[in-house]
């Protein structure tokens, strides 16, 4: 899965997404593949709908790796927000759809 995070970074560079994002979202898909590797999917095609909303309820009890207790709701939604850019680069490269659908509250 690593290539396709590469080639992800690339993507948003050329399509001059701000700094922060070429650097964070990678990032974010890096921990989001590892994750999903812990639950058995080793293609990013086999990604469902329930592994993005298991990832999700995941990140609000995920300790943060650099201040103690969880992840800020703004830290969650990045990493949401990243997973739909990744999707839209899958389809929009016709590598895989992988559909991101996901509602999440502030709660």
């Amino acid at each position: 899965m690593e290539h396709y995070i590469k080639n992800f970074e690339r993507w948003l560079k050329l399509l001059n997404f701000a700094k922060s994002t070429i650097y964070n979202d990678p990032k974010y898909i890096k921990r989001f593949t590892d994750y999903l590797k812990t639950s058995g999917i080793t293609k990013i095609q086999d990604t469902e709908n329930r592994h993005i909303k298991d990832y999700y309820n995941y990140l609000k009890v995920r300790p943060n790796i650099r201040k103690s207790g969880a992840l800020s709701q703004n830290s969650i939604i990045s990493n949401i927000n990243a997973l739909k850019r990744f999707a839209k680069y899958l389809r929009e490269t016709e590598q895989t759809h992988i559909n991101i659908c996901l509602l999440y509250t502030s709660d």
